[in-house]
Formats: structure tokens, sequence, C-alpha cells
């Protein structure tokens, strides 16, 4: 994908996430602030309302006052002025009081007046039946306010709600005893519910509690607020309702007055967040496609030309060498900087190419089999004496063969291992091989491996293979003449041997016979010179194995060890710091530390410990023993590795540096007199290698 589209992408996802952070801030808390203001005004409706009813009491209870405190009123009850009540209301005071019935009551509850008005009509009308059973039914509410109480309120009867308030009957100056009560109410129909608002949209309704349309939570928390507390409620998305209680008449039961408007505030905070979110996506778009065309025109444009024209250089080849640059800022800077990396390419690749071509020359007539392999040991590079060393023709060779196909059976494993080591960054060279040509014939070789190395990783295995063949066979007529020498010294050492016991013999037999002084003298020179003929006899048994036996790798910790065990359990410990390290060497080499341990018992005097280590140094490696005894005279460091230097050391130390030499490796005293002696054997590189191998720490004492 291009820049183009990735610009277009990211800014497309950056406007739409920035869309979708501005609807769930508005639709979160600006949507939540219209919501409180619709609750607010809701509430105060509501309380407008409830406001309006309570001056609606108010009115019907100052009406009262001037109806139920009138001498008339008082006489009419009494039954004096019966003719006068009755034809004095008529239907002016239901017209002008909006009153829908009145009613006159004595002390005892009999409706002494009582009739009622349609409103719509404007005719009087016989009281409703239903406030006529209302009023003689005992314990009613409307029954107590004849005898107990003067409230006003709302009364729930079969016919419909009514509003009513009552006051006794008393002279003209509020004096009684009361004779009885007025009672004057509304039918709370449609109409008069409309007269509680000042307002025509909200529908206004003032039902029994018992009856309303509540669920039960809603209905819990109402029954227990008093008057002033408003429920704000949503039946549906586009109405809100306003709930309140008030008492009736009994205070025992309650009706709850209920305001239902549509939801405007709510509908436009909808749409002025809806017209801002547009507003928001218009500028979003504008911005984005503003920045598009900017970055496209002065970025992303120039950037596709840069593109198009390295493509002319590198893939197309239509000869270009550089970039053209334009303008002056940043990109033509870059220009120039890449401009100037094509020139570093170019000379590099010139310089890639002179030294592939010197290798492969150098590769081509190297006289020795030159080889490289990938991950898997595929053959990558094959020089020509390769092909003619395995006799196959040029690009007769298989193209996924293996080094392995190559290989003897007996070897494939520990070539395997070896390799993998490499390819492990492990260093692993000087190892003998046996390869196979085509028709079969096998010559043993000398692998110098190591690893291929292509974007600082490990890609493969380089190796030199160089035919030992003559060298081998030379090895092999050496080992015959030294088996041969070998058997013509033990043979003459077993003569020699035999005729010095016969000499010991018969010199114990005429050491019995008594001699003169100069007589002993010649005798005890004689026997002296036979036992030093006995000693270079026993020394030529030892020096007569040195170099029999092929050279071979060898665990210098477990010779060491092996060492070790051959000497009786020493009074001072051993330690060996030596791990993972083979050297390549004489198979006597354990006879060389066997040397050094027996050095240390014999002349080291009181030893605590006998410490051996090694450590890899420029020269090679370096295996140090040494111990705390009394040391080695400075006078003496280089002689007791003299074959002359016989003073009870026998040939032990003369042995090991011989049988050192044959691998290159050396040996010195270094230590301090006093202190103890200190060996230091040198190992030269190519003669020793690491390995996997992890032994003990420490060797007992």
């Amino acid at each position: 994908m291009d820049i183009r589209k990735k610009t277009l992408f990211i800014l497309t996802g950056v406007i739409i996430f920035i869309i979708i952070i501005f609807m769930v801030i508005s639709f979160t808390f600006f949507l939540d602030n219209y919501r409180k203001i619709e609750a607010t005004y809701v509430t105060d409706y509501s309380n407008l309302v409830e406001q309006n009813v309570k001056n609606e009491m108010n009115n019907l209870d100052l009406i009262l006052r001037d109806w139920g405190a009138w001498d008339d009123t008082y006489a009419f009850v009494a039954g004096e002025r019966v003719g006068y009540f009755q034809s004095n209301p008529g239907e002016a005071p239901f017209k002008n009081l909006r009153l829908n019935f009145i009613i006159i009551t004595n002390r005892q509850g009999d409706i002494v007046y009582g009739e009622g008005f349609d409103q719509e009509k404007n005719t009087l009308t016989p009281l409703r039946s239903d406030i006529a059973a209302e009023l003689a039914r005992q314990g009613s509410p409307l029954r107590n306010l004849v005898t107990t109480s003067m409230p006003a309120g709302f009364l729930y009867l079969p016919q419909g709600t009514v509003m009513l308030s009552s006051y006794p009957v008393l002279h003209s100056d509020f004096t009684g005893p009361s004779r009885g009560v007025i009672i004057m109410g509304r039918y709370f129909d449609d109409a008069e519910v409309a007269q509680l608002s000042l307002a025509t949209r909200p529908k206004i309704s003032i039902t029994p509690f018992e009856q309303a349309s509540l669920s039960s939570d809603d209905r819990t928390l109402l029954s227990n607020a008093d008057i002033s507390q408003v429920l704000v409620r949503t039946p549906d998305e586009n109405t809100v309702e306003g709930d309140r209680v008030i008492p009736d008449i009994s205070e025992n039961g309650k009706f709850l007055i209920s305001v239902q408007m549509p939801r405007d505030i709510y509908r436009q905070g909808k749409r002025d967040i809806l017209v801002f979110i547009l507003l928001q996506l218009g500028i979003e778009l504008i911005i984005g496609l503003i920045t598009i065309w900017l970055l496209d025109s002065q970025v992303l444009g120039r950037l596709k030309s840069i593109n198009s024209e390295i493509d002319d250089i590198t893939v197309h080849k239509k000869g270009k060498s550089h970039v053209t640059p334009t303008g002056n800022d940043e990109i033509t800077h870059l220009i120039l900087a890449m401009n100037r990396m094509l020139d570093q390419i170019n000379q590099d690749q010139k310089e890639i190419r002179a030294r592939e071509q010197r290798f492969r020359e150098f590769a081509e007539q190297f006289p020795e089999v030159m080889l490289e392999t990938d991950y898997q040991g595929r053959l990558t590079f094959i020089n020509q004496i390769a092909y003619k060393k395995f006799g196959y023709a040029q690009g007769e060779i298989e193209k996924n063969a293996t080094i392995y196909n190559f290989i003897a059976q007996e070897d494939r494993a520990r070539a395997q291992e070896n390799f993998s080591r490499i390819l492990k960054g492990m260093p692993m060279s000087g190892n003998e091989y046996v390869l196979v040509k085509k028709d079969g014939t096998r010559f043993p070789v000398l692998f110098y491996s190591a690893p291929v190395i292509r974007d600082e990783k490990i890609a493969g295995v380089r190796i030199f293979a160089g035919d030992i063949s003559e060298r081998k066979q030379t090895e092999n007529a050496l080992l015959e003449t030294n088996k041969k020498l070998n058997l013509l010294s033990s043979i003459t050492r077993h003569d020699v041997t035999n005729q010095l016991l016969s000499l010991f013999g018969f010199m114990d037999l005429v050491e019995e016979f008594s001699f003169d002084p100069e007589t002993r003298t010649y005798f005890n020179n004689m026997k002296q010179a036979a036992e030093r003929i006995q000693q270079q006899i026993a020394f030529t048994k030892d020096y007569q194995d040195i170099g029999v036996k092929a050279l071979q790798w060898q665990n210098v910790r477990q010779v060491i060890m092996n060492a070790n065990g051959n000497h009786a359990p020493s009074k001072y410990r051993i330690r060996i710091d030596i791990h993972d390290v083979e050297i390549y060497a004489d198979s006597l080499l354990e006879r060389v530390f066997y040397n050094i341990v027996d050095n240390a018992n014999n002349y080291g005097g009181n030893i605590s410990e006998l410490r051996m280590s090694g450590t890899e140094i420029p020269e090679g490696f370096q295996i140090t023993c040494e111990d705390d005894g009394v040391g080695i005279p400075y006078d003496k460091k280089e002689g007791i590795f003299n074959r002359e230097h016989f003073t009870n050391t026998g040939y032990g130390l003369f042995l090991s540096r011989e049988i050192l030499s044959l691998s290159g490796i050396t040996i010195k005293e270094t230590g301090e007199p006093g202190k103890g002696a200190r060996f230091r054997i040198l190992v030269p590189k190519g003669v020793y290698r690491f390995t996997n191998t992890v032994n003990t720490a420490e060797s007992p004492g």
C-alpha cells in the first residue's frame, strides 16, 4: 500500500475516531444536560400545576367563608327562611364561581339543599347520585366533613373525581354553634384539569394513587414521597412525565397528579447535537482534504517522483545515475543524500564485484578442495579441484547435494555434530574425515571449517579440505617402522635384562668373598655401573612407546583425572579447573600429568593443594599445574627436563617434554622457590579445541 492510500486511511480513521469521540461526549454529556433541563422544566410545570390546585382550593375556601358565615344561610338550615335560599342561588353562583354542585347539610348530615350544574349547557341539574350516596354513607370521608372537620381536597367517586371544600354554617360574625356544613365543588373532568395549566400542550391528569399505572419501584418511591417531591419519568421516547402525590380529603388516601409533555427539549437537543456532529464532520472533511492536498503536492507527489526515478536507476536501468532535485527543503536535502548514497553504492558494488572476482579466481586456482554449504548442509559452491577430486564433470553434481553425500558413512554423524557446532559460532577446525569419490574410492582429508556470515548472521559453512593421503601413508610407514624398532628394542631389552640378572646373581655370590680394599672399590664401581645400565634399560621401556601410535584428540580433564587415579591417595587436595577442552597429542599424554603429580609427591614437601587450571591466551591454550610446596631452585628449573639430570627423578620430566613436543606443545617450570612449583604447558593454536562436555569441578585428594 502506497503512502497516499495509507495517509487517506489514517486521516479517515482519525476523522471517524474524532466523530465517535464527539458523539460519545455529546450523547453522554450534552444530551444528559438536555435531560436535566427537561426534568427541571417538567418539575417546574408540575409545581405550577400543584400551585394552581392550591389556588383553586384557596378560592373555594374564600367563597365558602362568605356563604358559610352568613345569617341567611344560618337561618335557612334552621328552616326559618326556606324560600329565600331556594330562590337566591339560582344559576349565577354556579356560573360565576365555576361550581358543579352546592350542598348544605344540617348537623346530622342530612342534605338540606343540594343542587348540581352543567357548565357546558349552563343549566341546573340534580345533585350527582354518587355524591349524595357518599354523603349518606356512614364513615365516609364526605360525611365526616359534616361531623368532624371542614377540609378541602379531592375525593374519588364512582362517577368521577371531584374537588370540593367545606365550611361550617355560622352567623355572619363567625359565631356559632354550627348548624351544619356548606359544601361546594367541581367535577374534576378534562375541562377542569385544563384550567390548572397555563399552557395548552401539557397533558394533566389527577387519578387515585391506587389506580395509577406505575411500576413497582416508582409506586414505592411515590408512596413515601411528600407533596413537594416530583418524580420525572420518560414513558416513551417522545413523552416526559412529572408525577407527584397529594392527599385526599380524608388525608389517608392519595391522588397522583401527572403532567405529560412532549420531549421538545430532548428532541431539540438531539437535533442540535446532530447538527454539531455534522458540522464537525464537515470541518474535519475539509481539513482532511486540505491536508491530503498539501501532503500530496508538497510531499507525496514528490516522493512518488523520487521513487519513480529510483526505479529507473535501479530496476529499469535507463542510464540515469542520480535523482533530480527539486525545491530547497528537507526533501531536496533527502534527494541530495540519496544521490550521495547511490554514488557510494555504485562504488561499493564495484569493490564487491572485484572482491568476488578475486575470491572466485583464488578458489578456482586453489590446489585443494574448497566448498561452501547453506544452513542445511546443501552445497552452494564447489571449486574446480573439488570436481576433479570427487571424479565429477563440471555441473554434474546434483543441485540439492549435501556435503554429507561425500563423507564416508562412519564419519557422517561426527561431521554433522561438528558442523552444528560451527553453525552455533563455535570454532571447529583440523578434523579428519574420509571422503568418497564418484566411483567409490575413499581418501582421507583434513577439514578446516568456518561459518559463512551473511547480514551478520551465520548462513552456512565454508570448508577447505586438504588431501592427506600421502601424509597418512608416511605416518603409517613411520608407525610400522616404530613398531619394528619397538619390537627390536623390546627383544634387546629383554636379553640385556636377562644378562643383567645373571650378572647381579654372580656379583651377589662374589660379594661374599673377602677382598682387599682396592679390589672392593673396583667391585663396588662395577656394581654401580650395572645398576646404571639397569636404569637405562628401564628408561627405554617407557621411551619405546613414544610416537608408536598416531596422535589423537584427548579430553584434558579426563586425562588428568585418569593420571591422578593411578597414584596412591594424596595427603593434599587436587583441584582441576579445566573444562570442555581437547588437545591433539600422543597417546602417552596421561604419562605427562602422572609425572607432574609424581614430582610433587616426591619433592614438593609439605603441600596442601595441587591446582591444575587452563585458560586461552593469544599464543594458544595454557595449562598451569602449580602447588604450594618448596618449589624448584632457579638453577635447576631447566635441568629437571634434561636426560642427564637423574637425581632420584628418573626420566619422568624428560619423557614428558618429549611426549608433548610430538604435537608442538611446550612445557617449562616458572614457580618461585620456597612458594611452590609451577609447570606451564602451552598448547599452540590448532592443537586444541573446545567441546560441550561438562565435568565436575574438583577431584578429591
